[in-house]
């Protein structure tokens, strides 16, 4: 990524790509995907349908960004191991994090092989989370489309307060929520979130 490389640097490349090659189409943004996902809706609206927000919001909750403040430290220090280790502890079943855990100490040494150089992945994670989002909400009230939000309550990233935020603040949004699941929920009850997906579309 450039050295300028923003949010709106990538919105504007979808929506330049959805112009060129599909036109208006249902857009859907995962995770940190939610940001462009719901920008690109609010600033375009000729060019998506529909929205889904899958683990997503328009913002962090407090947790959640104390946790990619951490993996910017790590990643600018070229801590690796603890970059990763953030995201050790996302799933719901406790096995699935000993697994994720064991499979990053196997990987412990070649790492620095593996992994972008330190100053890419700050870039990469300053552009869509290093955003200021004391800057309000207002933004929200633009998307026009039919939105779907899907969270689990227990995911680090995304509380539940913020997506009824980003619920209310839509339009015409609906919020489904899967108790007790984690920022992994798309993995872990993959039936379940394809039929509510479905359902939607």
């Amino acid at each position: 990524p450039a050295a300028d490389y923003s949010l709106e640097a990538i919105i504007q490349d979808v929506a330049q790509v959805l112009r060129d090659e599909t036109g208006p189409a249902t857009v859907m943004g995962i995770s940190f995907g939610g940001f462009v996902a719901a920008r690109l809706a609010a600033d375009h609206p000729d060019l998506v349908k529909s929205l889904i927000l899958l683990v997503s919001a328009h913002r962090f909750s407090p947790e959640g960004r104390r946790s990619i403040d951490r993996q910017i430290a790590c990643a600018w220090a070229g801590d690796f191991h603890g970059f990763l280790d953030e995201f050790g502890l996302v799933f719901r079943r406790p096995w699935f994090n000993w697994l994720l855990r064991l499979r990053f100490r196997q990987e412990r040494e070649r790492l620095h092989e593996t992994m972008n150089d330190p100053a890419i992945i700050v870039r990469g994670l300053n552009a869509v989370a290093g955003q200021d989002f004391g800057g309000g909400s207002s933004w929200l009230k633009r998307i026009q489309a039919r939105t779907l939000i899907v969270g689990g309550t227990k995911d680090p990233f995304f509380d539940v307060e913020t997506m009824e935020e980003t619920a209310r603040l839509i339009p015409s949004a609906q919020l489904k929520l899967f108790k007790g699941e984690t920022h992994m929920l798309p993995i872990e009850r993959a039936r379940d979130v394809r039929k509510v997906v479905a359902g939607f579309l």
